[in-house]
């Protein structure tokens, strides 16, 4: 597979757009996007090279989106004990503290340090979808929801569904 990941930016309304990040692995994509500040951004990016033990990354910015570093957060050797990550959903609820699925059943991801370190959470695989909702309901004690789509059900705001709560 011949994909490299890649982040396009445009000034102008779409007319023109420049290349800001370009991998130069073979076989990956960004998939989705987390800004919990105008700074601080994140990207996931997801690998089809299954059954191949590689290092997985992540991108991450301070600048706003003007540049972009690789971060490692799944190394080739858990790759090759535990099978390959795959990364697809991530979300951060503030500068620190986030959390990424996985395309391939892997547990959910979470770190309280922006990246720098990951551990399973305790809730969830195959997460496609991190988003945050804030309750504004004054019979509610949460002041934040995490809504996520585990395999084939949509967690949301109503109260017949599983809720992962984090309360900053």
């Amino acid at each position: 597979d011949d994909s490299h990941a890649i982040i396009l930016r445009t000034d102008d309304g779409g007319i023109n757009w420049n290349v800001i990040y370009e991998g130069n692995r073979d076989g990956e994509w960004c998939w989705k996007i987390s800004f919990p500040t105008p700074d601080i951004g994140y990207v996931s990016i997801q690998t089809g090279l299954w059954g191949i033990a590689v290092d997985e990354y992540f991108l991450k910015t301070t600048d706003g989106g003007n540049t972009w570093s690789e971060h490692v957060f799944y190394t080739a050797g858990q790759s090759a004990e535990f099978g390959g990550y795959s990364t697809q959903g991530i979300g951060f609820i503030n500068k620190d503290i986030g959390w990424m699925g996985s395309y391939v059943k892997q547990p959910t991801l979470m770190t309280l340090d922006g990246g720098v370190t990951w551990s399973e959470s305790d809730f969830g695989a195959h997460v496609n979808r991190i988003r945050f909702y804030q309750i504004i309901w004054d019979m509610l004690p949460e002041k934040l929801c995490i809504s996520m789509r585990l395999i084939k059900r949509i967690c949301n705001i109503f109260p017949d569904v599983r809720f992962i709560k984090f309360l900053v």
